[in-house]
């Protein structure tokens, strides 16, 4: 029985040490073709090359985000985002708004808001139509250091003649060159001040409704005038004569600003150095209530103008006497020039301030210090 099993077992041993099979070897893939060699592109100028995104810069939180609401204009770009900020939180429907106490806003009127003096306008105007009342008291009011004798020797020699032949009389030629130069001499010498004042004291004796027609003759003819200042001479060749500035000239972008104040509530006042009727028909073209106008005014009996001036007088200390007279609070907007920087000085610390002067100038430089918002002047533009 041992022996078949061996017998077996032998036969079987030849196939268990038979070394393993190796696996299929597998197949090689062919090499992908070449591709073609492809053509380099020409270089980009650098402007056309593609720059990496900037990282986000934050906003400015002072930037004007809200519709504008001032014409396009000349203005300075922060002062236009003052008057907007300005515009947007202290108008009508914002958060303490009250119509009964609405927020104050002042212009000055002469060469600030308006190119020119409408006081002016009306002193050339009423020299040249001899419209004063030429009494005993009217020549007591010229300084007789200033030419007074050759003012009146004129009048009287030309006041009975016709109008039409005046400016070609010698003694009418006199008689108006000697008036302006007085009239500059004096404010030379003594102040602005002085010289607004001894300006409307020329106008004693006449009616009210009378200078009221001539202001606003005054102030029409202005606008049509020639900006330059007007030579005054006593003859054709005068190699030096005096000047007349009877030319006035409407800002658009102030007239914008109040007409903007206006619509959304504000009360808008105009001071002015020039007399009351001549700043009140200046006033009437910015939309302005002749309640609204602080200015030169006249002390009236039985309505005829004496020589008696009224205070406040807008000028240094009186512009801030006739804001506690007649406005009764620190304005929220006032704009004015370095000459009038007692107004720009009431301010309770929440009010804008504006002063109009060369943005390079030692005024501009002092009223930043103060937290004061500068605007260069405006020329004056054609009247439409």
């Amino acid at each position: 029985m041992l022996a078949p099993l061996a017998a077996l077992l032998l036969a079987l041993a030849p196939l268990s040490a038979a070394a393993p099979a190796k696996p299929a070897a597998k197949k090689k893939r062919r090499p992908a073709p070449a591709a073609a060699a492809k053509t380099p592109r020409p270089s980009r100028p650098a402007r056309h090359r593609r720059r990496p995104p900037e990282a986000p810069r934050p906003t400015d939180p002072t930037a004007v985000l809200w519709p504008r609401r001032l014409a396009p204009g000349r203005w300075a770009p922060d002062a236009a985002d003052s008057l907007e900020r300005l515009l947007e939180y202290l108008g009508e429907g914002t958060t303490g708004y009250s119509r009964a106490d609405p927020p104050v806003a002042v212009l000055m009127l002469d060469g600030c808001a308006l190119t020119g003096s409408p006081g002016d306008a009306l002193f050339a105007k009423m020299t040249a139509q001899a419209a004063y009342a030429f009494d005993d008291a009217f020549w007591k009011l010229l300084p007789p250091q200033y030419g007074a004798a050759s003012v009146r020797a004129g009048w009287l020699s030309f006041k009975d003649q016709p109008r039409a032949v005046w400016p070609k009389d010698p003694n009418y030629l006199l008689y108006r060159k000697t008036l302006h130069r007085a009239y500059d001499r004096l404010c030379a010498d003594a102040g602005r001040r002085t010289c607004a004042r001894w300006r409307v004291t020329l106008y004693k004796g006449l009616e009210e409704a009378q200078l009221q027609r001539l202001a606003r003759e005054a102030v029409a003819e202005g606008l049509r005038r020639p900006v330059a200042p007007e030579p005054v001479g006593d003859s054709p060749d005068d190699p030096s004569p005096a000047e007349a500035r009877p030319a006035l000239r409407v800002i658009p972008e102030m007239r914008d600003l109040a007409q903007k104040l206006l619509a959304r509530g504000f009360d808008v006042w105009a001071f002015s150095l020039s007399g009351q009727y001549s700043a009140t028909e200046a006033a009437r073209l910015y939309g302005l209530h002749p309640s609204r106008v602080v200015a030169v005014r006249s002390k009236i009996s039985n309505g005829t103008l004496t020589e008696e001036t009224l205070n406040p007088v807008p000028e240094a200390h009186g512009l801030a006497e006739a804001v506690t007279m007649f406005l009764g609070r620190p304005p929220a907007l006032a704009v004015a020039r370095p000459e009038e920087a007692p107004l720009l000085d009431t301010d309770d610390g929440e009010g804008l301030r504006v002063l109009v002067a060369p943005a390079d100038g030692p005024d501009a430089a002092a009223a930043r210090k103060k937290g004061w918002v500068v605007q260069p002047p405006f020329s004056p533009v054609r009247e439409p």
